[in-house]
């Protein structure tokens, strides 16, 4: 996960945005409270099935980056946190070459 870089929220979505609006989608904030901010998927995004991993990979992480932000609630997303760290997770290893089964056989 990625460690708080001080953006702004407007500097987050503009970077976010962008990479949705390729795939034919778009994303908007609709509530944010103290510590919490929503974000809703529209366009093409709204209803593909990929919406975790783009959740998990794109969103969550530029979310996170941003200085007092807590919660992250996407109400189109159905998925466990724990499910969201394990994606980061295999992606992280995937990008540093590790394989499940170097790790099963210690190399």
């Amino acid at each position: 996960m990625k460690d708080r870089t001080g953006i702004s929220l407007d500097e987050a979505m503009q970077r976010i945005a962008p990479r949705i609006r390729g795939h034919g989608g778009d994303i908007q904030l609709s509530e944010t409270s103290p510590g919490v901010v929503e974000v809703h998927l529209t366009g093409t995004c709204a209803q593909c099935q990929l919406r975790p991993f783009t959740y998990a990979t794109v969103i969550e992480p530029e979310l996170r980056a941003v200085d007092g932000v807590d919660e992250i609630r996407a109400p189109q997303i159905k998925v466990p946190p724990s499910t969201v760290i394990r994606i980061q997770e295999r992606l992280q290893n995937s990008a540093s070459g590790e394989t499940s089964q170097s790790r099963k056989s210690g190399i």
